[in-house]
């Protein structure tokens, strides 16, 4: 990556920022779904679906 070309570092942050979310996700989610009241095994099929959609649009 050139720190010159500034299309090249625009799309660097942004896989940065698309990925620092997609971690948000796998890190949040999980604990605010057990504070609404979800089981570990109910919150982990919930991440599990997720996980399985994102793996098959990819």
């Amino acid at each position: 990556m050139s720190w010159r070309d500034a299309r090249l570092l625009a799309l660097c942050q942004a896989g940065l920022v698309e990925k620092f979310v997609d971690a948000l996700v796998w890190i949040v989610y999980p604990i605010y779904l057990l504070k609404q009241g979800l089981s570990l095994p109910e919150a982990s099929a919930v991440i599990g679906v997720y996980g399985m959609v994102w793996g098959c649009r990819s």
